[in-house]
């Protein structure tokens, strides 16, 4: 079972019916609730909930431009970047693929990195509280995606042989 864990940021909360309906497998009704956040100017979580409903409706090219979408709204998040591979893969651009991929890893790595020098930096107890709970939340919702995407990519095996070639 896959559990849609709410995305969440220091000031913002990302919480809508949209992670019931997937939850409930209901991907028309969480197609709607996307597209109602595109409508109202929520463009980042829109596009993305919209990529991920197209995904699990195996619509990869509506979930490929979607991910364009958010990748324009901001280049540096690793859900669009490790999506996008796994689209690529769909697809068999193995190229694209291994791009993607290439900086999904590295934007990781930077995320990992920004966060322990925030740790060290913070004196106060409840702000190191609160940046373990937003990186707890982050790995939390990369390891959730890549169960999403494992799931529900058909060419699993072609991105596994892509993306063995690529060396970190």
């Amino acid at each position: 079972r896959i559990v849609f864990f709410e995305v969440k940021t220091r000031n913002v909360k990302h919480e809508t019916n949209w992670t019931t309906f997937m939850e409930e497998g209901n991907y028309e009704k969480a197609l709607q609730e996307a597209d109602a956040k595109i409508s109202l100017n929520q463009g980042f979580f829109g596009y993305m909930d919209r990529a991920l409903t197209n995904t699990f409706l195996e619509n990869y090219s509506g979930a490929m431009e979607d991910l364009n979408m958010v990748q324009k709204i901001d280049p540096e998040s690793p859900v669009i970047h490790l999506l996008k591979a796994n689209t690529n893969c769909y697809f068999n651009y193995s190229e694209k693929a291994k791009e993607s991929y290439i900086k999904f890893l590295e934007i990781d790595k930077k995320i990992t990195e920004s966060f322990e020098k925030e740790i060290k930096m913070t004196k106060s107890d409840e702000e190191k509280a609160e940046i373990y709970v937003v990186k707890a939340t982050t790995n939390l919702n990369l390891a959730n995606l890549i169960k999403i995407v494992e799931s529900n990519y058909h060419s699993s095996d072609n991105c596994d042989e892509i993306f063995s070639e690529v060396i970190y």
